[in-house]
């Protein structure tokens, strides 16, 4: 009975720890990770019937798990020290993650204000055009610049020749 007691006083003393913020990321992923087919779907004409779409809602949900499982360790294993790994790891895949859902979200509204709309088995679509496949790339080249720029500064490459090693590296 006591190893139970002093289990929830550690528990207790590891609430204690989290802060505010932290609370609200927890809750935030959470609530993403519950509706992730519903946001996603909503993003996509074809929704559930399309493979692609399911692979999509797993790599949202798998990042999401990520971000649990680091904030689980940070807290219940790690040293109290702000500036350990967990945390630069935490920063990379949110920064992933918000790389991921700004290409998607990027996509639907180029989609939305570019494409053409048809109508499907009374289903009214807005299907792709070329205009909208190449305004579709470029913003996903455009993301994914942006957040490898952000990965390089989140992994402590400071100077320019750093970065540009770090870049030239995964340009090759």
């Amino acid at each position: 009975m006591e190893a139970i007691l002093g289990n929830i006083e550690n528990l207790t003393d590891i609430l204690l720890l989290v802060e505010p913020f932290d609370y609200f990321v927890l809750a935030l992923n959470l609530v993403l990770f519950l509706f992730a087919k519903k946001i996603l779907n909503y993003f996509y004409n074809k929704g559930d019937k399309n493979s692609n779409f399911l692979m999509r809602v797993t790599v949202f949900r798998f990042l999401n798990v990520l971000i649990f499982i680091l904030y689980g360790y940070h807290y219940l294993y790690a040293p109290t020290g702000k500036d350990s790994w967990d945390f630069q790891l935490i920063g990379i895949l949110a920064t992933l993650y918000i790389g991921y859902i700004a290409q998607h979200i990027s996509t639907y509204f180029i989609q939305l204000r570019f494409g053409k709309e048809r109508e499907v088995n009374g289903d009214k679509r807005i299907i792709e055009t070329y205009n909208t496949r190449l305004l579709s790339i470029l913003s996903t080249i455009f993301i994914t610049v942006i957040t490898l720029i952000t990965l390089v500064r989140l992994l402590g490459f400071e100077t320019w020749l750093e970065a540009g090693g770090v870049l030239g590296f995964i340009g090759v």
